[in-house]
């Protein structure tokens, strides 16, 4: 439970779960144990996910879909979508998900059709990555090589969380234009 305290304090959910002592996490930490070495397909994401939020509701006492998605992403990674409310306005105004679809599953194929329709310009940004120094570009303790970077970069969840990102940035006030490349936001990130 303390690493997983640690994790939802990262991801900003521990806000989710009521009182100070480490030990209220110990049912989340189990439950999120279940799912450990398990292969989901992604038509299990939106029942697993929710499944974990009913358990994570009982301890906190509130809907808790952000924090059993991102708990459940810390244990699986890809392809688990990862629920935040400001990325589903940005599902919204990028014209993916109506507004008035509360539910998990209608945002997991909003989420997969919006990241369906960038994905030549999410896979070139990409293969950009590891040609443009980035290890120069960051401060590292000990700077990655290239084919660390190449990689990192192919891994499906990396390209899943730029999504995540773009569509939180698209859901705030300040956010990019619907369309805006995933290489420009990468570009204006890491360089």
């Amino acid at each position: 439970a303390t690493s997983l305290h640690a994790l939802f304090k990262r991801y900003q959910v521990i806000r989710s779960f009521p009182g100070t002592d480490i030990g209220r996490l110990s049912s989340v930490a189990s439950a999120l144990n279940e799912l450990r070495g398990q292969m989901l397909s992604v038509e299990e994401v939106p029942e697993t996910v929710d499944r974990i939020s009913l358990k994570m509701k009982l301890i906190a006492k509130q809907n808790c879909l952000s924090a059993a998605s991102k708990g459940c992403w810390m244990v699986l990674q890809h392809p688990i979508v990862i629920y935040d409310s400001r990325a589903r306005t940005g599902l919204v105004r990028a014209g993916r998900l109506k507004s008035s679809e509360v539910n998990y599953s209608a945002y997991v194929n909003a989420w997969r059709e919006y990241r369906s329709g960038i994905e030549g310009k999410l896979s070139a940004a990409m293969n950009w990555l590891p040609m443009i120094g980035i290890d120069r570009q960051l401060e590292f303790e000990s700077p990655p090589t290239k084919e660390t970077i190449k990689n990192l970069t192919s891994q499906p969840w990396f390209a899943d969380r730029i999504v995540d990102i773009l569509l939180f940035m698209l859901g705030g006030k300040d956010g990019p234009e619907p369309g805006w490349a995933p290489s420009y936001w990468l570009a204006a990130r890491l360089g």
